[in-house]
């Protein structure tokens, strides 16, 4: 019986040694820091995840931007304002379907018989408002994408073509054109 008692007293205090040992003399104080550190920790994860869906975003809206600019250049022309209206459905559908966070985004569609514009700004509110401060902006990420194209006269690309030069050399191939802040 006696074996048995110190053996579970041994047992009990390498147990206590052990626990000592991980506490150390800190008593508690760990987890108070961390208490305190713990909501800006979070806080900077949510705003580098909260960027980088900014970030997507802001591709998204240059990639819609430059296909919209291609699509209506690749329309006959029927006339300014039927081209203009597709262009601008189709921008406004790729934007709910691309965009991530519902941003409030804006889009501008200028149509003429030689070139297609289309301009995109973006916004996206900071979800930790307590960190405005430390922003530049009042605390919201912005953009702006601008796309241009050029329509190119049939005529020209053949004359090019014959007189022996590249259509692109003629300086009269459509080009597009980035506008960004």
């Amino acid at each position: 019986m006696k074996i048995r008692q110190k053996r579970n007293r041994n047992r009990q205090q390498k147990k206590q040694r052990k626990t000592e040992k991980i506490r150390g003399k800190h008593n508690g104080s760990t987890t108070v820091e961390l208490a305190l550190l713990m909501p800006l920790i979070l806080a900077v994860i949510v705003l580098v995840i909260h960027g980088s869906i900014f970030l997507y975003n802001r591709e998204a809206t240059e990639t819609i931007a430059c296909l919209s600019v291609h699509r209506g250049l690749q329309m006959e022309h029927d006339g300014k304002g039927v081209i203009q209206k597709e262009v601008e459905q189709y921008v406004e559908q790729s934007l709910k379907s691309k965009l991530l966070l519902r941003p409030s985004a804006t889009a501008q569609v200028t149509v003429s018989l030689t070139s297609v514009q289309v301009t995109i700004e973006l916004e996206q509110k900071n979800p930790v408002p307590g960190i405005t401060a430390l922003l530049p902006g009042k605390g919201i990420f912005s953009a702006k994408v601008s796309k241009k194209g050029w329509r190119m006269d049939p005529a020209d690309v053949l004359w090019a073509i014959s007189a022996g030069r590249s259509a692109l050399s003629s300086g009269q191939m459509p080009k597009t054109e980035s506008g960004d802040n």
